[in-house]
C-alpha cells in the first residue's frame, strides 16, 4: 500500500496562507468600508411607557412611531433610535396617553432637545456583517496566515 502525503513538498504546504490572508483581510476591509460608507450618527430618545401598556401594544407603537429599539433601560423605559424626528411625529409621541414620559424631546416645542446619538450602519440591519465572532475569526485567520507566510520553509 502506498502512503499518501497531504503535502508532498514544503511549497505545497505553504500554499494555504495566501488565500486565507486574502479572504480574511478582504472581509476586514469590507467591514471597514461599510462602516464608513453606510454609517451615520442618529438621535436616540427615551420613552417610558404607561403601566397599562402591554408588550404587544408597545411593539405596535414602536412601529407606528418608527422606533428602532436600541436598549431596554428599565421595566417600562426603552431607548429608541428615532428614525422620524419631525415635529408632528414628536408631538404625537409626547401627547400619546400610553407614553408616560420622554427624554430628549422638548415637551413645549416638540423638537429634539440635545439628544445623544448612536452610530448606525449596514451591519445593524444585517447582523452577520457586524458579528464579533466573524471579525475575530478574520483577524486571527489573517494573523495566522501572515505568521505562516513569514516562517522559514522548513520550520514546520
Amino acid at each position: 500500500m502506498a502512503e499518501t502525503n497531504v503535502a508532498s513538498s514544503p511549497a505545497e504546504a505553504a500554499r494555504w496562507p495566501r488565500p486565507v490572508l486574502l479572504v480574511c483581510v478582504g472581509w476586514l476591509l469590507l467591514i471597514g468600508v461599510l462602516w464608513v460608507a453606510t454609517g451615520r450618527d442618529v438621535p436616540v430618545i427615551h420613552v417610558r411607557w404607561a403601566p397599562s401598556v402591554t408588550a404587544d401594544v408597545r411593539t405596535q407603537m414602536e412601529t407606528q412611531f418608527g422606533f428602532l429599539v436600541d436598549r431596554h433601560l428599565d421595566e417600562r423605559t426603552w431607548r429608541y433610535i428615532a428614525r422620524t424626528t419631525d415635529e408632528p411625529t414628536l408631538k404625537a409621541i409626547v401627547i400619546d396617553p400610553r407614553v408616560e414620559d420622554t427624554a430628549f424631546v422638548g415637551r413645549g416645542d416638540f423638537k429634539l432637545d440635545h439628544p445623544p446619538t448612536v452610530r448606525v450602519w449596514a451591519g445593524r440591519q444585517f447582523p452577520a456583517l457586524g458579528s464579533s465572532t466573524l471579525l475575530l475569526l478574520a483577524a486571527v485567520g489573517a494573523i495566522a496566515a501572515l505568521v505562516r507566510m513569514l516562517m522559514p520553509a522548513g520550520a514546520i
